[in-house]
């Protein structure tokens, strides 16, 4: 929003959960060790790389576990401070993609979000032609072929349908789908 500033106040916050193993010896035994996996969740300014917020969360948690909570309390500290104008977009990848998150970010006007999907059938047949046709301009020019579309898209677990956009590659490793659910 530009309240007549000239500039609106924006920030795009990437989030990430890599899974990371920290082997400890057991003071009972030497011979012990015990393995225990942490799932951080982790928080970026996509624009400084900063990091924002960390979390670390037990092993056996999801990648979106918490994450509403945790963004909840970010984006209420930060407009508190830089003012309620703030505009935010998350980006995520697919381990972010639930119902919970989006239903968050369409709470607010000022949240756009951009998350990555997991393929899946009905997906993939929503891009078949797509396929072919970038599977054909690569046979017939040896290039990598990139190709995107768009289009609403209702999963089982949505109450409403959501924007996908699609990106299909072909080139010589083979063929590469994406997709992405957004409110932008």
């Amino acid at each position: 929003m530009d309240k007549g500033h000239g500039f609106v106040l924006s920030l795009l916050v990437r989030i990430f959960s890599p899974r990371s193993r920290l082997h400890l010896k057991s003071l009972a035994s030497i011979t012990a060790i015990f393995e225990h996996i942490y799932h951080p969740l982790l928080i970026f300014d996509a624009e400084t790389g900063d990091l924002i917020a960390a979390l670390l969360r037990a092993g056996n948690r999801g990648a979106a576990a918490r994450a509403v909570s945790v963004l909840r309390r970010i984006i209420q500290i930060l407009r508190r401070r830089v003012g309620d104008d703030l505009e935010i977009e998350i980006q995520g990848d697919c381990g972010f993609a639930t119902p919970e998150l989006y239903e968050y970010c369409e709470s607010d006007q000022r949240l756009e979000y951009t998350i990555g999907l997991p393929r899946n059938p009905r997906l993939e047949r929503k891009v078949e032609q797509l396929v072919e046709k970038a599977q054909a301009d690569f046979q017939n020019e040896g290039i990598k072929q990139r190709q995107f579309t768009e289009f609403t898209y209702q999963a089982d677990s949505w109450e409403i349908e959501r924007r996908v956009i699609a990106k299909v590659e072909v080139h010589e490793p083979g063929l590469n789908r994406r997709f992405v659910v957004t409110n932008r």
